[in-house]
């Protein structure tokens, strides 16, 4: 199987079948800091990798919350994304 990695960025080549969690050991990486994709599905740690599997790994990455920053015409910039802002509204009763 074809191992997609970052940090650094890397392709390596892995033997299988072997469960995710065994190619995480193999290439010492930490089970509970890593997240494990083939294709587009997230998989579990038990589920078995085959040859021809192309398996990409990418660290479990959190923090705290970003100061947004306004960017006009109500939108704002918030890490990578761009937010729309509403406007409150207020309903009689």
């Amino acid at each position: 199987m074809r191992v997609l990695l970052s940090h650094p960025e890397r392709s390596v080549e892995i033997k299988g079948p072997k469960k995710a969690k065994d190619v995480l050991r193999e290439l010492n990486l930490v089970q509970e800091a890593h997240l494990v994709i083939r294709g587009d599905e997230l998989i579990t740690e038990d589920e078995l990798l085959k040859d021809g599997d192309l398996v990409e790994i990418r660290p479990v990455i959190s923090g705290g919350s970003i100061e947004p920053q306004a960017r006009g015409n109500g939108l704002w910039a918030i890490g990578k994304s761009i937010v729309a802002q509403c406007k409150p509204v207020a309903y009689r009763l």
